[in-house]
């Protein structure tokens, strides 16, 4: 049986557009709520005149179970019946990459209805090296020296060959190394860039002795993405998966920072009411929950630019 939501067609909107006397009223379908936000905060910026409505993507119950589909899916179907009155958002995962080989990169690059994060995900933007000691400051009301814009440059370099055979790995279809897999690499609960290393070379070890054969093609596949796509040492970070690099970025490396300069900070109080403030000011600017709205990146990100020119094209801007 459909639902209201799966009734809420592009023409529908288009129609309802007209009829209601409101060209500016845009439905956008994105993945989930925190799709919603992060969507939400460019179009608004990029088209303060449109009046934006979200559709996050709800599971929905069939039958005895779930329907196995995500939203990326969902709004890749809607792909053909996008318009202006009703567009399309969703992370690029590894697809834009393979604009030209893989079925959903061709799709999400040919059409123009459909916006995309051209990182893996919206996650991947957020956790910008540069935004990340003001984050820590609005945090714990403490400045930091730590250098994080060298911490993703030396991150980057180690991560990048991995990244060359994941990349290879998707566009054969083999599962030897998926995205999910990169949380086995990029730690919760270390940013040590030396252990780092020894469980990226193991791994990459264990794929060429699998993969003996195929090392001109992975070198091939290594020199198309530094050609076309400026997949590189510097910018592997950004390919990585989401969630994967954000709990990386978020436990291994900020939570550490914020927690000691917070003690630092109660150590020099001396007023217990001052401690008591200082501590529900901490629980009200987590250091994650700041991270996962940071919309800072957008003066750091090429990227960001890029999906600014995709949103113009949409109406003419």
């Amino acid at each position: 049986m459909a639902t209201l939501i799966e009734a809420l067609t592009p023409r529908y909107s288009q129609q309802a557009s007209v009829l209601t006397g409101n060209p500016n009223r845009v439905t956008v379908e994105v993945e989930d709520n925190i799709d919603a936000e992060f969507w939400g905060d460019i179009l608004r910026e990029q088209c303060p005149e449109k009046d934006f409505h979200f559709n996050p993507y709800q599971t929905i119950l069939k039958d005895k179970g779930y329907v196995e589909a995500t939203g990326k899916s969902r709004i890749i179907k809607m792909a053909d019946s996008l318009n202006s009155y009703h567009i399309g958002c969703v992370d690029s995962d590894y697809d834009w990459l393979f604009f030209d080989t893989l079925e959903y990169g061709k799709t999400i690059c040919s059409t123009p209805y459909l916006l995309q994060t051209y990182t893996y995900s919206i996650e991947n933007l957020m956790c910008n090296p540069e935004t990340l000691s003001t984050l820590v400051q609005y945090s714990c009301q403490e400045d930091t020296e730590y250098d994080f814009v060298s911490y993703f440059e030396s991150l980057s370099a180690i991560i990048y060959p991995l990244l060359i055979w994941s990349l290879y790995l998707k566009e054969q279809g083999s599962q030897d190394f998926t995205p999910g897999d990169w949380s086995e690499i990029l730690l919760h609960n270390s940013s040590d860039l030396d252990a780092m290393t020894i469980i990226v070379s193991k791994k990459i070890k264990e794929l060429e002795e699998n993969h003996a054969d195929e090392t001109d093609m992975v070198n091939a596949l290594e020199g198309k993405m530094q050609g076309n796509m400026n997949v590189n040492e510097s910018t592997a970070y950004q390919y990585v998966q989401g969630h994967a690099l954000f709990n990386h970025v978020h436990r291994a490396v900020l939570k550490p920072i914020v927690e000691s300069l917070s003690k630092k900070h109660i150590d020099s109080l001396s007023d217990n009411s001052e401690k008591a403030s200082y501590s529900r000011n901490i629980k009200q600017n987590r250091i994650d929950i700041l991270l996962s709205h940071n919309y800072s990146y957008k003066s750091y990100s090429n990227l960001y630019k890029d999906i600014c020119n995709d949103i113009k094209a949409i109406w003419n801007k």
